[in-house]
């Protein structure tokens, strides 16, 4: 329970720096594209450790690893843009699913996303 805790705090961090420092979905979709040092779209674990680097955030290996699991809801040992918006920002679920039955693309979802930050300010 207490590990659970430390790892929640611990994204709590991620969003509160996210959003202190003004960031917008486009600036977090340039910061996903940042960490992927190989370009494949995917964030490994050693990418991902760079983001706590990038928002000056200390953290341990071992929690590291526990939230990067957390946010890799497909198991397959890498996390996609979709993958940590919604690990990170969980109320951009809703629009990530209306955008997708509505058969747009992630950059099409990522303007949207821009969209509805710039109408909710």
């Amino acid at each position: 329970v207490w590990e659970d805790r430390d790892r929640l705090f611990t994204l709590n961090d991620i969003r509160d720096r996210v959003v202190q420092a003004g960031f917008t979905p486009d600036d977090l979709f340039l910061m996903y594209e940042e960490l992927d040092q190989n370009k494949d779209g995917l964030l490994s674990l050693d990418e991902f450790r760079r983001l706590f680097k990038l928002l000056e955030i200390k953290i341990g290996d071992t929690m590291c690893a526990r939230i990067f699991a957390k946010l890799d809801a497909d198991g397959e040992g890498t996390i996609d843009f979709e993958e940590m918006l919604v690990g990170m920002f969980p109320a951009h679920k809703f629009i990530l699913m209306l955008n997708r039955a509505a058969g747009r693309s992630l950059r099409a979802v990522h303007s949207g996303f821009d969209q509805h930050h710039q109408e909710a300010q």
